[in-house]
């Protein structure tokens, strides 16, 4: 096979790949719906995403958040989707992963003083970095590696206000291929008793 027949078969398994995320986020939102909780991304696509004109990095998205909330817990602001409570997340990503043989997953929790954000807007595409930046060691954070692909990250204090009042993420990994329709609401319940 050629190199640019081998470019266009990329291309088209990163489509098809795409594809079947939407398939999959779809039928989360109906899950967390079903588990009494809601996305708090309400406007398309419905997760976030980092991306960037100026950077070749950006053109190609390879982590994918979505965020939700108790459905019944109270609103912060009026009309508005956040809630006084902590927020839960799904990432997958496909620029780095723990296994081998697998895209990772990672469940998330984000925990916030008194389980309010400190800022009450929505969050939108833009809010990627304040999402993905506490499963990924840096200087804001410290990490505790619990055992069995689970996670803390404690945000530093003189940066909490900056990732919106997070401070503390708990996180689990797990394989994006062992995620099926027999499987994705045992995640999800899972994910929702971090």
């Amino acid at each position: 096979m050629n190199t640019g027949k081998n470019i266009l078969n990329a291309f088209e398994v990163i489509y098809k790949t795409y594809c079947n995320l939407n398939i999959f986020f779809q039928e989360l939102d109906e899950i967390a719906l079903k588990n009494d909780f809601v996305s708090i991304i309400p406007n398309n696509p419905h997760f976030l995403r980092w991306r960037s004109d100026n950077e070749v990095d950006g053109w190609y998205t390879g982590s994918f958040i979505k965020l939700f909330q108790p459905k019944d817990a109270e609103l912060l602001v009026e009309n508005q989707v956040l809630r006084k409570a902590h927020i839960y997340g799904l990432e997958v990503n496909f620029d780095e992963s723990k296994f081998d043989d697998s895209p990772e997953v990672n469940l998330i929790k984000y925990e916030y003083n008194d389980g309010i954000p400190n800022r009450s807007e929505t969050p939108t595409i833009s809010y990627h970095w304040v999402f993905y930046n506490p499963l990924k060691k840096g200087n804001d954070f410290e990490f505790e590696d619990l055992g069995n692909n689970k996670y803390i990250s404690y945000t530093r204090e003189n940066s909490v206000n900056r990732y919106c009042g997070i401070i503390k993420t708990t996180f689990f990994k797990i394989k994006l291929m062992d995620i099926n329709e027999n499987t994705i609401d045992n995640y999800f319940k899972e994910l929702i008793k971090l």
